[in-house]
């Protein structure tokens, strides 16, 4: 880099420098083999001097980092451990606790509990794939892939424990008689159609598995996003969610130190918490002095998906021009827009054109006056497909609570196989019983029973950045058909209300349908794993 001036070292600097920076001689570096702890004192001191990030190091916390080495972790006298008391606890800057990270593993969990892992735009996931993974096999012990509420007594928990294995059974019915569906006609030879098979048959299948399925949670995030997450988790009201809070509070402590020591104090953590409860309660009370209306005991069946646009913003997307001007333009906002109102219809649509540019993949986005745009999506689908959905974490997400809602969603295919006989039932037991669980113990407890085909209901409000990302990669061959269909409804609705320009601009929306759409993909890994 011109007038990069390379500071000048020791050789006995160099030595002590090397195994905690990936070079000792650009401008641009990482730090290795630092705890978290240390890393995130390290830049805060930065902040507050004119050294360079390696000259801090060097002059104010080599001790610490050789201490840690010796001693295996930090003292109380350490300068990392004063330093941090007085940012975090003194100053209370909050921007430190964004410099360290932890990665996470929450395992055997139910699946309604991702959904509260899984809210916080700040963090990031991974969970166990439905698709990948066969779950109606019983656990080392014999036991059923299911949690278990702590809160239920002994006659609830028969109950319960009944309708979950039913459920289960019959997840391994469906997946069994739709992979013979998927692969009848194939031979042996024929690895990737049933590969995809296999996949397709998962997909339908996991409609029948309760809330309650055990899953591993992979998340990696700032100090200060796993702080709120853990006062979120202590918010939601059930003993699974408090577990698991405790656990992650406990765990991250032991590697992001006193960047996340807030979340447990009762003037900090435990009062948002508390806050987190009431608000919720004084709503839920609210509600029920209104006549909010109560839970369905008499679920059915619904054909599919539904998606209605509630409300778009601008109303001709040729009034995002001005934006798309405006960064690049020098001229205030108001000079843009007059500018914009002037322009011919192959102005606009050239200026469109440039602005989006020339997308050779759907990971080529417009830029961020894009951003400027709102769209506002209402959506009834099954609890599995808006999990999916749900994980497009830019979008401002409310959704309603299943229990309260009657209906569910499962693939035609299984009434072509005549499986809806067994279906209904069983999910009829499990409507029921989150029925009681509601109004006995608690929402997030009474979900656990619920299968994933589960009707819910929810409001997505996104711009068009985000929904060009969205429908997009939901689209895609290989995705599920349900949240497959729901991105082509969404596409449909963006042309039908004019705003035809960004929806020239999705290339990559695929409105087709596929038997096992998977194929392809199956058939290129295939063939990198010959190669």
């Amino acid at each position: 880099m011109e007038n990069y001036l390379p500071e000048v070292f020791s050789g006995t600097e160099l030595e002590a420098l090397t195994p905690y920076f990936t070079n000792t001689d650009g401008p641009v570096f990482c730090l290795q083999n630092i705890p978290q702890e240390l890393a995130a004192a390290l830049f805060a001191r930065y902040s507050r001097s004119n050294k360079s990030l390696r000259r801090i190091f060097l002059d104010e916390f080599i001790e610490d980092v050789e201490s840690i080495n010796v001693q295996a972790g930090l003292g109380e006298g350490s300068r990392t451990r004063q330093l941090m008391k007085r940012v975090i606890g003194e100053y209370g800057d909050d921007s430190v606790a964004q410099l360290a990270v932890a990665h996470v593993a929450v395992e055997q969990v139910s699946t309604v509990l991702t959904r509260s892992l899984e809210r916080h735009r700040l963090l990031s996931f991974l969970e166990q794939s439905t698709r990948y993974v066969n779950l109606s096999s019983l656990r080392a012990d014999g036991s059923l892939r299911a949690v278990i509420p702590q809160e239920f007594a002994s006659e609830v928990r028969r109950r319960y424990h009944l309708i979950v294995a039913q459920e289960f059974d019959l997840y391994s019915t469906v997946f069994g008689t739709m992979e013979a569906r998927f692969s009848k006609g194939l031979n042996e030879d024929d690895v990737a159609r049933r590969r995809a098979g296999r996949a397709a048959a998962l997909d339908v299948a996991r409609s029948c598995l309760p809330m309650s399925t055990m899953t591993n949670v992979g998340i990696v995030g700032s100090a200060q996003a796993l702080e709120y997450l853990v006062i979120r988790l202590r918010s939601v009201g059930s003993s699974e969610s408090l577990f698991v809070a405790d656990a992650i509070a406990q765990e991250v402590s032991k590697v992001l130190g006193l960047l996340v020591s807030r979340m447990d104090r009762p003037d900090r953590g435990h009062r948002w918490t508390k806050y987190l409860v009431d608000r919720r309660d004084n709503v839920e009370f609210l509600l029920g002095q209104l006549g909010a209306h109560e839970p369905s005991v008499s679920p059915t069946p619904y054909a599919e998906p539904t998606v209605r646009l509630l409300n778009v913003e601008p109303r001709n997307d040729d009034d995002l021009i001005p934006w798309m001007l405006y960064e690049l333009s020098g001229a205030s906002f108001t000079e843009c827009e007059r500018y914009s109102i002037a322009l011919t219809e192959a102005e606009r649509v050239a200026v469109f054109q440039a602005y989006v540019g020339d997308r050779e993949n759907r990971r080529h986005k417009p830029s961020r006056a894009w951003e400027m745009s709102s769209y506002t999506f209402e959506i009834e689908t099954d609890y599995g497909s808006y999990r999916d959905l749900a994980r497009h974490r830019l979008l401002t997400l409310l959704e309603q609570d299943p229990v309260t809602l009657s209906g569910y969603q499962v693939d035609p295919q299984l009434a072509e196989e005549g499986l809806l006989e067994s279906i209904d039932p069983v999910f009829d037991a499990a409507f029921r019983f989150a029925h009681d669980l509601h109004n006995e113990v608690s929402a997030p407890t009474a979900r656990m029973v619920l299968p994933l085909a589960t009707r819910v209901r929810f409001v997505v409000r996104l711009n068009a950045r985000e929904l060009l990302h969205l429908v997009e990669l939901r689209s895609q061959p290989q995705g599920h058909p349900v949240y497959r269909h729901i991105a082509q409804e969404m596409y449909r609705l963006l042309e039908r209300v004019g705003h035809r320009r960004i929806a020239q601009a999705m290339r990559f929306v695929d409105l087709d349908t596929y038997s096992l759409g998977r194929t392809s993909e199956e058939e290129h890994l295939i063939e990198k794993l010959e190669n």
